[in-house]
């Protein structure tokens, strides 16, 4: 242009791969700019189990970023897009980085209706709560937040037995209801085990500033008509603000559906799906032993690598509060360790039965055993919903 070279592609090197997108500063964002990796991206790749599976799905892969990371663990991979010219990104992107990808164009689950069901789908959706249609990245072309609640659902039916899915998701919060009640009743209708990692929720007019931000800078007049066009609509629609998150289901008929919500307090990291698989796996267990005595008779060991965070709090004395169990490989929810608890927490190793390892704090320590055994059992219930713990044969 004139005198100047721009590069009309950006390069990206992301998880051992390397990823190209569309420009995407705020002044050359347009309806069909193909986005490059961002923190949408890394969340979900670290929500993913990463274990080895038959067939795998990508909704809404956009370049294809998170395709790739599944070709290194998958068999099959399958990734969907509306837009074509997301899918030649993706199609370059599979070619520069060796990768066999199966890309088809449609919208959300409607390429694969027909085809074998999947051990593994994600989907990083354009999942903004909007009156728009304008950006193909953000505005899902549904009412409210039905992009998320339909490809919920979509993604339940495509499903394997045993098989997990994983979509970061928006949805609307109506005034004074529980930021998680949305994603729950979508869940509980369909009557399987899942899980919702509940992330924030922002006030309507901060949430409609973030996503037009783009336009604040390349036209004003354009970034003023889309914030009183979209607080209109959330007026009209009653709701108090936007929830972010993740909801993850999984097809297994042969234990009782369970909905178990979390909250996103760390930046996801790692094989963060792991431990997601664990909370689904506990939760199963947990929702036919709920006894304390199946508790004080299970076999429990902690999943490394992990740390404990403990906060002393400072009041004319020292006094420890209860801790934290942050795991290294994690979807960014934190375990809760009460005080008292810490010292049978630490004994776990999955060889002793948990009454056992109650005993031994108590008569290690001299503090008194039924206190230890109520800290315990509460941090135990905590611990396995939050997947920080395995359960041992």
């Amino acid at each position: 242009r004139d005198d100047t070279v721009r590069g009309l592609v950006r390069v990206a090197a992301w998880e051992s791969s390397l990823v190209a997108h569309d420009p995407d500063q705020p002044h050359e964002i347009g309806p069909e700019t193909v986005l490059g990796v961002n923190n949408t991206t890394r969340a979900l790749a670290a929500l993913t189990p990463r274990l080895p599976v038959d067939r795998a799905l990508d909704v809404a892969t956009g370049p294809g970023g998170l395709a790739l990371l599944m070709a290194k663990h998958c068999r099959t991979v399958i990734a969907t897009d509306l837009s074509p010219h997301a899918l030649r990104f993706a199609r370059i992107n599979a070619a520069m980085n060796g990768a066999e990808l199966d890309l088809r164009v449609g919208d959300l689950f409607a390429p694969v209706d027909g085809d074998e069901p999947f051990d593994l789908i994600t989907a990083n959706l354009p999942f903004v709560v909007s009156p728009d249609t304008s950006y193909t990245f953000r505005d899902g072309g549904r009412d409210r937040d039905g992009v998320s609640r339909e490809a919920l659902v979509g993604a339940a039916a495509h499903l394997a037995d045993g098989g997990t899915a994983v979509l970061l998701c928006n949805w609307t919060v109506p005034t004074k209801s529980d930021p998680t009640a949305t994603p729950a009743s979508w869940l509980e209708a369909l009557g399987l085990p899942g899980i919702i990692v509940y992330h924030s929720t922002d006030e309507p007019e901060q949430y409609a500033a973030r996503w037009n931000q783009f336009l604040r800078t390349s036209d004003a007049a354009a970034y003023d008509a889309a914030i009183h066009r979209w607080m209109t609509a959330y007026a009209d629609w009653g709701i108090e603000g936007v929830a972010s998150g993740a909801v993850i289901v999984r097809r297994d008929r042969s234990v009782p559906a369970f909905v178990t919500r979390q909250t996103m307090s760390r930046v996801p990291n790692g094989d963060g799906g792991s431990q997601l698989l664990r909370i689904l796996a506990n939760g199963a267990w947990l929702s036919q032993h709920s006894t304390d005595d199946a508790l004080l008779a299970a076999r429990l060991d902690i999943v490394g690598p992990n740390r404990l965070e403990q906060t002393m709090r400072y009041d004319g004395a020292w006094t420890a509060d209860s801790g934290s169990m942050v795991l290294e490989n994690t979807a960014g929810i934190v375990g809760r360790v009460e005080l008292l608890a810490s010292h049978t927490v630490f004994r776990l190793d999955g060889d002793e039965t948990l009454q056992d390892v109650i005993d031994s704090a108590a008569n290690d320590t001299g503090l008194d055993a039924s206190e230890i055994r109520v800290a315990t059992l509460t941090t135990i219930r905590h611990l396995l919903s939050a997947g920080c713990l395995a359960i041992g044969a």
